[in-house]
This record gives structure tokens, C-alpha cells and sequence, in this order.
């Protein structure tokens, strides 16, 4: 490459090497606080609340400062102690962080949440006699209780607060609601005799010579004198704010010397105790939203007691959960409940809202329409509440690229009206009764024109015209050339000029003119040198009857002028007032003053480098003059320099040898073409580069074989029966030739063995952030085991939300031998500020799972610990042994021929697969619908390189025939039909629902041929035999709703298992929640240890063959699929060549039979 010399001024070079100076925004940063005189930290420095500060743009790190308060014990003179002082709560934004990073990118207001502390200050009277604990500071509206502690030689007298007398027992229970001075008073005992007198539980009503008291009460008494005690039954207490009364009763068992009199006569002779002891019951009230819905169970009930309560069926209303003091206990509608406490039970209804379909169409259709805020393509279904109110709405204008020959956008629609006659763009509807409205558009079509040659003419009638718009073309007339005909969209036209035609599709128009030159064009065209006042052209100069040259020059952003001539016989021109600061473009054409022209030189620019050749098209797929070739198959080709993203292409295929254009300006370096059997076809390619250069490839040819194949590959759905299918099963076919064309992959899961598990780690964590844990169980050192299980292994974990308040299971079978070893709970706290606890910790050891019962239960002691953030916390608990089991193995997995992955292979299951994008919602919604398939990312790829294996085959029977039809659907193992609803939890119903049910029942033999799925989801007859997709989902989707991975769906049956419908609901609305301890506990009876990492990608007939063996062996299996697609279905629910070429990958569905006759 020759590359133009510039000149910089020293100037110029001056200031670039020494750098421009920077502005520093500045803003407004206000701190407030609720507590006048709060301290707070702005980076370090620190401020009393309210203040303003100017800072610059970016992070600060504010806090609130906790001020310490010295209290001097030795004095009772409380006048230089502070009444009040404070916490921080939080911010008036919502946050809680404290220090905080705060983002200002412009003038910005805070304030800080605080709670008040009163002091609350002790001692006793006389003054020094005793130290009473409780002084210190209290948050304003807390209880605390006191107790006066006994003195040798002095009876307890009486409390005073703020100097006023408040009681005469030994327990004061004080509400701080101000400023406390809480004084102890004592008197001198009379005699040394003691009689005191207390109640299990204490502070219960006692009497001690008819004086009431709350227990306990000390009393010095004469040595031998009488003195009648006395307690009340039942007492009652009022402790809970949820149940309404009295909620706690105490009733007198006997006092502890076995009387059982409540009041007696006792002679005391020296110091002694009698104590009361009491029964506790707690009042339980039950109650249900609806209060119209009675259940039985509200009374006493002695504490420890444990009550059975069962949600009734309600007509017109759907059971949803059971709370307890305000808080959900279970969704179960029979539950067990101990009695600890005061209980307000309340089982809570959801009213059964009848629904309507709102239907939102377009004329055309497959436009988008937006229902509350949600996108959709039309024609749109959504179920509605009877009576809601929704909005509806169109774009004004919506545009899309329809044509491959005409650039960007080429046609778009105009909104007309509805069809009710209403004009505007967005509506309000009440829906009482299913509705259908209709959006009516125009269609427009976009004409471009352009010539040939480049840049010699201007071709009117480019823009936008309504669908059967007449357009008239003229061709101007060009000095030098001569009009020759139209070419439209690949087709020609002929030569009439003017030339009038109908817009019934975007048009591609370019009017095609041959040059009256019999001059040589001049080549080589060169930028031979530059300075800031010239620029030197140099060319070869190939004609012999020029009468001289015209030198063209175009700037950056303009177009082609003609700057200067010359005389014959030159080759040589100055550019005498170069553009400084912006690219030129330079190309010279020889003339005759008879009016003939030249074609044009090459093109050359001051950038740097002259214009690169256009590379050749090469690499057929077909090979040239390959035979026996698929009647559906893709066309490709690569270029000879490497790089097919920086050209475009046509492509050129017929039956003769001078094929007919099919496809302009291509950006892929391949094209889906259905053929005729039978046949020889012949293609090229043209390379074009964007100044309009291009090279056309060699003429390539290839014979398609005379068989038309059949067959088709039978797949469910997770979107429900109806709506999105022509014909209402829930399921779709794919053809043969259809996966072949698309390249589609596979995800193969093998069918589970018998599994029995042996041992599990049972756990339970208390910590806001579980997606910042890494939890392992191991055996051994916990520092240098290598033998250990992780409980969170995935590319997506459970996100930014706290562990459930249950314990967790996790099966550790594959741990075992463990002879007499420890066995270790590792946690590892990540880098966010939120720290938590170890709760428990324990190892459970079985001969029969199912029973529920462990032969041997380890448990770890001095539980709980706290974690600490970038560290790891251990719990271990030494001495536990359990045998080594057999190791299971699948029948089936042992006859499949897998072979590791190869660079090839790596680029075939990328483009098979996808390849997760960053910048991808892979929840689309469509029609109401979820989606949520995610590819793996580049790493992941290549760690499933290193991990994973290919399918290349099954072992069969060499006497073995494939049966022609083979449906898994129809046994009766498979389970219904389901519906994901908007959640984008495709890849968990298609692995959990579909494929580890039908796996579960065939290996159980259960039978699901009566299972029924509604609204409400499973029967409840076969709720513990069908698996619910949301114990694998709510794990690996990062705590959104953003889709999963099919590795980790994977991870989470083969490592864990999955729990039933019964155990965990599946719930298209709630996309977190962790599952309950039932369902971590069932998750190892259902896990498939043989489920592994298999990929099959359909390329061939041998491909197909494999993929029918497997599912002639048991297999059901996973597929990726463009749902969008689904609007072309054909009336028999089949997707073909014809309709169906994938430009995306978005939803996994399950294939589960075939039929080699469709």
C-alpha cells in the first residue's frame, strides 16, 4: 500500500503532546437527618445534619456516625448526661446501607432516618447500697424490665420514676418513652428471717398476708411467726399484638413442695421459699380472608400442643396460604402447627375472578400493539380479570426490512383507524366480555433508485408509496452514455423512458446506461505526493486520440466535481487547493471536445492507503459439481482473504448456466434454498465492496438426488393447548429436512436408573445475599479436602435475595466412604457488605430414604457463627461414618457413541446453539407467552469444550429396524400439556416438567394418562408425580426473570434432583423463592445422577437417524427453537423448509416422537 505523506505544524504537535486541560463538574450535595444535631461523614470528613456541599461528579461515600456517650456510674447526679441520642435506621430513598456509595451526577438530596434513644438511669437508694442493671439507652417505645436485687440485712420498698413512686414489686416492667432515673428504694430489714415467695413462670399475682405482689416478693419476717400465701388461677396475660384479648393462661399445677392449695398457712422459723408452679396455655384464634369461610380450631391450648387445621374448599375462591401472626407459614392447605406462642392463624383466600380474552389483531397483522405497557406481535391473546381496565395502543408508524434487495427499512405501515372508527392511537377498555378490536394500517413501500454506472445521474422518484401506487421512472439523459434499460429488483424491464409501474413490494430500481466511449479508461490512477498547498496524481495514460483529462475530486460527506482539466498526453495533475482536516476521493476519465468519454480511472483518497481489491468468492458448499445433494439445503462460501464482515453479496442460482439473482446484498456468508429432486443447479457469487467495487466468482454447479424426503420429529410446547397451534394438542412437528436445513441442536438428557440415596447434609443459613454465598460440603480437612460437593454450582445462582428461613437438603451420596472423618460446612461470604450465620448444621444417614428416617444423625455443636465477608467460615463435626454404595450407571447411557469436542466441532454447536449476547432480553414475551432459552456464553463454550461430549451415534442391533412411528406423548408416563405463562422458564419446563416427569414415571411405572392441567396447574391426584420446573428455575436464574441455561438445569438434576408439583407449586408470577424444607428433602429421591452434558447437532441423514434411535431407546429431549416462528405454523401444526429458517434461537421446547410419514 502507498501511503500519502502529511505535514503537521509544530504548533499542532505542541498542544497534542502537551494535553488538553479538563472541567470538573460540580454539584449540589444536601445531607439531612430527622434527629436535629445528627453527625454524618461526607468522604471522610465529618458534618452536622442539615448540610449542603458543592462536590464533583461521581462517587461519594456518605455515613451516618453513631456519637458516643460516656456515662459516669459514680455519681448520681444526672444534670451533664445527654437525655437522648440515636441510630441510624436508614435513608429516606429506602436504602440501609451504611457507609454508603453515592453516584452524583447532579445537585442531589438525602436525608438519614434515625430512632431516638432515651437514657434510662439506675441506683438504688440509700444511694451505693446496690447497683441495679439496666442503665443505658433504649429506643423510644421499648419495654424494659428491672428487678431488684436482694440485699443482706434490707427488704425491697418500693420503685420510683422521675421521683414519683410507680410500684411496690420486686420486678418493674418500664416503657421508655423520655428521659427514665429509675431509683431502687430499700428499708431495713426487721429481723433476718426470710420469706420469699415466686411463681414458674415469674411475675404471676401472689399474696402474702392478704398484701397483693407480683412474684417473686421477698419479706423479712419474726422467726416462727404465721403467714398465710396465696396465689391466684388462672391468670391471664394480654402479650400478643396480633391475637386480640387476653392470649396467655397460666393455671396453678401445685406449689413445689407438693401442696396443692392456693392459699396457705405457713410458719416460717428461718429463711425460706415457696414457689408456685403454673401450667401455660396459649390462645390460638384461627380465621380466614374471607371472614364469610368458618374454620374450626380457635381456643387454649397448652403450650407445646401441636394443632391440625385444614383450609376448606370455598366455592367461587382458591385457597392460596396460610399465615401465622402476620407472617406466610405455608401454602400447603393442611398444616401442623406447634403451639409456643399466642397464634392468629389465618388461612388466606384469592377470589376466583372470572376472565375474559382480549384480542388485539392488525390489518396486516404481525404488527406490534402495545396492552399495558407490554409489547406483542399481532394478533395478541391475553386473559384479562372480568372488569379490569386496560390499555391498548399502535405506533403511528411501523417500519420493517421485508426485501433482501432494497437497503434498511423498505416497508412500513401507516395507522388508519380501528375498527370500531376510532382514529387515535391509544384506547381504554373495560373488558366485561371477550373482546376482539382490529388495528387497520396502510402499507407503504420504499422505492430507491441508483445507476450504472456509479455517480453519473440522478434517478427521481426515490421515497415512500401506498401499496398499488403508481411511480413514473426517467432516465436523464448522461453525456456519454446511452440509456439502456431498467433493471427492478433483479428483473429487467426494458427501455422505455419514461417507465411507469404499480408499488405492490419494496422496488430495487436502477437504470442501466452503456457508455459511448470508445476511449481507453486511464489505470493506476496514484496519489504521487502532498504538501499542505498541493496534492500530486500520477496515471497510466492508455489512450492514443484524447484530447486531455478531467481530474474529479470528492470530500468527505459530498460528492463527485470535476476540478480541472488538461491537454493530450498527460499524466500527470495537480491538485492545487487540497481540503485540509477531511478525507479526498480522486479518479480521472480521458474526453473528446466531440462530447465522448472514457469509463473512469480507479478511485484513490487521501487516508493513507489506496482502495484494496475485492477478494474472490471461494469454498463452495456444495461442493462444486457434487451430486446426491438434499433438496433443502444451505448455500455457502467463504472469500480468499478471510474476512466475509466487510463485503456484501449477491447470489446468483438457476437450472441454466446463466442463473437469475435470488438474493442482494447479503451480509452472511450463506443462504436456505428448497430444490427440485433430481436436478443439476449452477450458482455464483458476487463480492461487493461498499465504494461499489465488487467480483464476480466462478461459475459453480451441484445435483440434487431424486428422492423427496418425509418424516417429522413431534415436539410439545410449554405455552398450553390453544392460541399459538392451528390445531389445539399443545404440540408442533418439525420436519426432517427442516432440522437439517436450520442445523438445529439437540440437548440429550439420558433416563435415570435406579437411585437410591445414603446420605444428605442438612443446613440452614441465615444471610441477605445468597447469590454472594458459596456454600461446599466436604470430607476431611475443610483447608485441603479435595474431596467435597458444592450446593451452588452455577453459571446463574439464586440472586440478590436472603436464604429461606428453612433448612436446606443436599444429597451427599457420592462422598461416601466416610469412616469415622469429619465432614465439614464450608461458606464462603463474598465481597458485599452483608455478612450472616451458620443456624445449623448436620448429617443424616439412611438405609431407606423414603422412610424418613436416618439410621444414624450427626449434628455440629456451638451453632450459630457468624460468616465474614472475602472469607471463608467452617462448621465440622468430627466422628462420622457411613458405607460406600454402589455406583449406578444407565443401561441406555452405555450405548451411546460420544466423542469429545473439537475446534470443528465447537464452531458447529456455537452456530447450532447460539452464543449467549450480553446486550439480549432472553425472555421475550410473544402473544402473552415466555420464552427464556439462553444460550452458553464464549467461556462457557469453552469449558463445555473441555467438560462435555457429542453424540455421534447409538449402539443397535444390526438386526434391529427403527420403527416408522414412535410417540412417547401418548404412554402413559408423559404428562399434560403445561403452561409457563409470561415466565421465561421454557429450558426448566422443558428439562424439570417434561423430560424428568416422563422420566420419573417410567422408572416408578406411575400413571399419568388421567392427569389433568388447568389454571391452578396439576390435578391434585397426581401432584407428587409430576416435577415442578420451579425448583430448577428459581436456582439458576440469578433471582430474575431473565431465562436459564440448559447447563445449569442440567447441574441442578444430576446434583440435587427436583421436587414435585406437590412440594413446590410452580408459580409463573413468583420467580425467586427458594423452596421449602419438604422439597429440598424430596429433591434426592427424584435426582437423575445419569443426567449429563450431550449434544447432538442435526446436519445430516445420519444425524436424523441418531436422534430417531434415541427416542426409539426412552429418550425425550431438548430443542432450541425460534419462537417467533410460531405464527407461520401450517394448518397441521408442522414447521418445513418452507416456513420455518430460524434467524434466532429463543425457546426450548422437548421432542418426543416421530413419524417418518409426515
Amino acid at each position: 500500500m502507498k501511503k500519502v505523506l502529511f505535514v503537521l505544524s509544530m504548533a499542532t504537535l505542541l498542544i497534542f503532546l502537551a494535553g488538553c486541560p479538563s472541567i470538573q463538574k460540580g454539584y449540589t450535595l444536601s445531607i439531612g437527618a430527622d434527629y436535629p444535631g445528627a453527625t454524618v461523614t461526607i468522604d471522610g470528613e465529618a458534618y452536622t445534619a442539615p448540610i449542603s456541599l458543592n462536590v464533583s461528579e461521581g462517587p461519594h461515600v456518605i455515613e451516618v456516625v453513631s456519637p458516643p456517650v460516656e456515662i459516669d456510674y459514680s455519681s448520681k447526679d444526672v444534670s451533664q448526661l445527654p437525655e437522648s441520642t440515636y441510630e441510624f435506621v436508614g435513608w429516606e430513598d429506602g436504602s440501609s446501607d451504611n457507609p454508603r456509595t453515592l453516584n452524583v451526577i447532579g445537585n442531589t438530596s438525602l436525608k438519614a432516618l434515625t430512632a431516638t434513644r432515651y437514657l434510662v438511669y439506675t441506683y438504688s437508694n440509700p444511694y451505693g447500697l446496690v447497683s441495679i442493671p439496666g442503665t443505658g439507652f433504649y429506643v423510644s417505645g421499648s419495654t424494659v424490665t428491672f428487678k431488684a436485687p436482694y440485699v443482706e440485712g434490707y427488704v425491697f420498698d418500693k420503685w420510683y420514676v422521675n421521683n414519683v413512686v410507680v410500684s411496690t414489686d420486686e420486678t418493674l416492667q418500664l416503657k421508655v418513652d423520655s428521659m427514665k432515673i429509675v431509683i431502687g428504694s430499700y428499708k431495713k430489714a426487721d429481723s433476718s428471717t426470710i420469706l420469699k415467695v415466686e411463681t414458674d413462670p415469674s411475675t404471676l399475682k401472689i399474696s402474702v398476708d392478704d398484701s397483693e405482689y407480683l412474684s417473686p416478693k421477698s419479706i423479712y419476717v419474726e422467726s416462727g411467726s404465721n403467714h398465710t400465701i396465696e396465689t391466684v388461677s388462672p391468670q391471664y396475660k394480654d402479650l400478643s399484638n396480633y391475637v386480640p384479648g387476653s392470649d396467655v393462661m397460666h393455671e396453678f399445677n401445685s406449689w413445689e413442695d407438693g401442696s396443692t392449695e392456693l392459699s396457705r398457712s405457713v410458719v416460717v422459723n428461718s429463711s425460706i421459699t415457696y414457689k408456685a408452679n403454673f401450667d401455660t396455655s396459649y390462645k390460638v384464634q384461627v380465621e380466614a380472608d374471607p371472614d364469610s369461610v368458618v374454620i374450626s380450631g380457635s381456643g387454649w391450648y397448652s403450650s407445646g400442643k401441636t394443632l391440625n387445621l385444614s383450609a376448606p374448599s370455598v366455592d367461587g375462591y382458591l385457597f392460596d396460604h396460610w399465615e401465622v401472626n402476620g407472617s406466610v407459614f405455608s401454602s400447603e392447605s393442611s398444616i401442623e402447627i406447634s403451639v409456643d406462642s399466642p397464634k392468629l392463624i389465618k388461612a388466606i383466600y384469592k377470589k376466583i375472578i372470572p376472565t375474559k380474552e382480549l384480542t388485539i389483531q392488525t390489518t396486516p397483522d404481525k404488527l406490534t400493539v402495545i396492552i399495558d405497557e407490554n409489547s406483542y406481535v399481532a394478533p395478541a391473546v391475553i386473559t384479562v380479570d372480568e372488569g379490569t381496565t386496560h390499555t391498548v395502543s399502535v405506533e403511528q408508524i411501523q417500519e420493517k426490512d421485508e426485501s433482501t434487495l432494497v437497503s434498511g427499512n423498505d416497508t412500513r405501515y401507516v395507522f388508519s383507524k380501528w375498527n370500531d372508527g376510532s382514529t387515535e392511537l391509544s384506547k381504554t377498555l373495560t373488558i366485561n366480555n371477550d373482546l376482539t378490536l382490529t388495528a387497520q394500517f396502510d402499507t407503504e413501500f420504499k422505492v430507491d433508485t441508483s445507476e450504472s454506472p456509479a455517480n453519473i445521474a440522478m434517478i427521481s422518484g426515490e421515497g415512500w408509496y401506498k401499496s398499488g401506487q403508481e411511480v413514473t421512472l426517467s432516465a436523464p439523459a448522461v453525456s456519454g452514455y446511452k440509456f439502456d434499460h431498467w433493471e427492478i429488483n433483479g428483473v429487467n424491464l426494458g427501455s422505455s423512458n419514461p417507465f411507469t409501474t404499480t408499488v405492490s413490494e419494496p422496488l430495487m430500481v436502477k437504470a442501466i446506461y452503456t457508455s459511448l466511449s470508445t476511449l481507453p479508461a486511464p489505470t493506476n490512477l496514484r496519489l504521487y505526493g502532498s504538501t499542505e498547498s498541493y496534492i500530486l496524481l500520477t496515471w497510466k495514460d492508455n489512450a492514443s486520440n484524447e484530447d486531455g483529462y478531467e481530474l474529479w475530486r470528492k470530500v468527505e460527506g459530498g460528492s463527485y466535481q470535476r476540478i480541472s482539466k488538461t491537454g493530450p498526453n498527460v499524466y500527470v495533475m495537480y491538485d492545487s487547493s487540497p481540503v485540509s482536516g477531511k478525507t479526498s476521493y480522486y479518479k480521472v476519465r480521458a474526453f473528446k471536445r466531440d462530447g465522448t468519454y472514457s469509463d473512469f480511472s480507479n478511485e484513490v483518497n487521501t487516508s493513507g492507503e489506496e482502495p484494496s481489491a475485492v477478494p474472490d468468492p471461494t469454498n463452495p458448499y456444495p461442493a462444486d459439481k457434487a451430486t446426491n445433494q438434499d433438496t433443502s439445503l444451505i448455500l455457502k462460501w467463504s472469500v480468499s482473504d478471510g474476512n466475509p464482515s466487510g463485503y456484501r453479496y449477491d447470489l446468483y442460482l438457476g437450472k441454466t448456466t446463466s442463473p437469475s439473482r435470488i438474493a442482494a446484498d447479503l451480509t452472511s456468508t450463506q443462504w436456505a434454498v428448497t430444490l427440485d429432486p433430481n436436478t443439476t443447479y449452477y450458482w455464483k457469487v458476487v463480492v461487493k465492496k461498499s465504494g461499489g467495487e465488487t467480483n464476480t466468482g466462478p461459475l459453480w454447479s451441484f445435483t440434487t438426488n431424486s428422492v423427496v424426503k418425509k418424516g417429522a420429529f413431534k415436539v410439545a410446547n410449554s405455552w398450553g393447548v390453544g392460541g399459538w397451534e392451528k390445531v389445539p394438542d399443545g404440540f408442533f412437528w418439525i420436519t426432517y429436512e427442516a432440522m437439517k436445513m436450520n442445523k438445529m441442536g439437540v440437548y440429550i438428557v439420558a433416563p435415570k436408573d435406579h437411585y437410591e440415596p445414603k446420605a444428605v447434609a442438612v443446613f440452614k443459613i441465615s444471610h441477605p445475599n445468597r447469590g454472594d454465598t458459596k456454600v461446599y460440603v466436604g470430607v476431611g480437612d475443610p483447608s485441603t479436602s479435595g474431596k467435597v460437593k458444592v450446593f451452588n454450582n452455577f453459571y446463574m445462582d439464586g440472586g440478590d435475595h436472603p436464604y429461606p428461613d428453612n433448612k436446606i437438603v443436599l444429597d451427599i451420596t457420592e462422598l461416601l466412604p466416610i469412616d469415622n472423618q469429619p465432614v465439614f460446612l464450608k461458606v464462603y461470604d463474598g465481597s458485599e457488605y452483608e455478612t450472616g450465620t451458620i443456624d445449623y448444621f448436620a448429617v443424616e444417614i439412611y438405609n431407606d430414604y423414603k422412610s424418613g428416617t436416618p439410621v444414624a444423625k450427626y449434628e455440629a455443636s456451638g451453632l450459630p457463627v457468624g460468616t465474614s465477608n472475602g472469607k471463608y467460615t467452617y462448621v465440622t463435626i468430627p466422628g462420622v461414618s457411613a458405607a460406600s454404595v454402589e455406583a449406578l450407571s444407565s443401561s441406555l447411557d452405555a450405548q451411546l457413541k460420544t466423542a469429545k469436542i473439537a475446534e470443528q466441532n465447537l464452531t458447529d454447536l456455537k452456530e447450532s446453539f447460539g452464543v449467549y449476547r450480553g446486550d439480549e432480553n432472553y425472555n421475550v414475551v410473544i402473544d402473552g407467552h415466555g420464552t427464556g432459552y439462553i444460550p452458553p456464553t464464549e467461556e462457557q463454550w469453552r469449558e463445555i469444550m473441555k467438560t462435555a461430549q457429542i453424540i455421534t451415534g447409538i449402539k443397535m442391533p444390526t438386526a434391529t429396524a427403527l420403527p416408522s412411528v414412535v410417540d412417547h406423548s401418548q404412554e402413559i408416563y408423559f404428562p399434560p400439556i403445561g403452561n409457563q405463562g409470561s415466565e421465561g422458564s421454557c429450558t426448566s419446563w422443558s428439562i424439570g416438567y417434561y423430560i424428568s416427569t416422563y422420566y420419573e414415571a417410567a422408572a416408578n411405572g406411575w400413571d399419568l394418562s388421567s392427569a389433568r392441567y388447568s389454571y391452578s396447574g396439576i390435578d391434585s391426584a397426581h401432584l407428587d408425580k409430576v416435577m415442578s420446573p420451579d425448583f430448577l428455575y428459581h436456582q439458576i436464574n440469578n433471582g430474575i426473570d431473565t431465562g436459564s441455561y440448559f447447563s445449569d438445569n442440567i447441574k441442578v438434576i444430576s446434583q440435587m434432583g427436583i421436587a414435585s408439583w406437590k412440594t413446590l407449586p410452580y408459580s409463573s408470577s413468583d420467580h425467586y423463592s427458594w423452596p421449602s424444607e419438604a422439597a429440598w428433602r424430596e429433591a434426592p429421591i427424584h435426582r437423575n445422577t445419569n443426567a449429563r452434558y450431550y449434544y447432538l447437532t442435526i446436519s445430516d441423514d445420519s444425524d436424523i437417524e441418531t436422534l430417531k434411535s434415541l427416542i426409539a431407546q426412552g429418550y425425550v429431549v431438548s430443542v432450541g427453537v425460534d419462537a417467533y416462528r410460531f405464527s407461520s405454523l401450517k394448518s397441521n401444526d408442522v414447521w418445513d423448509v418452507d416456513n420455518y429458517k430460524q434467524t434466532t434461537i429463543n425457546h426450548a421446547v422437548t421432542i418426543v416422537g416421530y413419524d417418518d410419514s409426515m
